[in-house]
């Protein structure tokens, strides 16, 4: 998923925004040791996954925009997976 966050054709600034975003917490989350930490860089991703989703600009029938909400559908489902294995672990 991280090549479909870097390779997008996207031309929405807030897309790139949120976009920027998301690596940098993940980049975050894979440098960090301590589990407190990756659950706060992880929660971050999901309010910025959510900030996608409810974006006041959405038009249904624009490609970017089904990318960008596809995109940050996957990306919300991977921040849950993590939680997840965080909670069972």
């Amino acid at each position: 998923m991280k090549q479909d966050l870097i390779k997008n054709n996207i031309k929405c600034p807030l897309f790139k925004n949120h976009q920027s975003i998301i690596l940098s917490k993940k980049k975050s989350i894979a440098s960090s040791a301590r589990p407190i930490e990756k659950s706060i860089f992880t929660d971050e991703i999901i309010e910025t996954t959510e900030n996608m989703m409810n974006c006041d600009k959405y038009r249904q029938h624009n490609l970017d925009c089904n990318a960008c909400h596809a995109i940050a559908i996957t990306q919300r489902k991977l921040a849950e997976t993590h939680i997840q294995v965080k909670k069972t672990a």
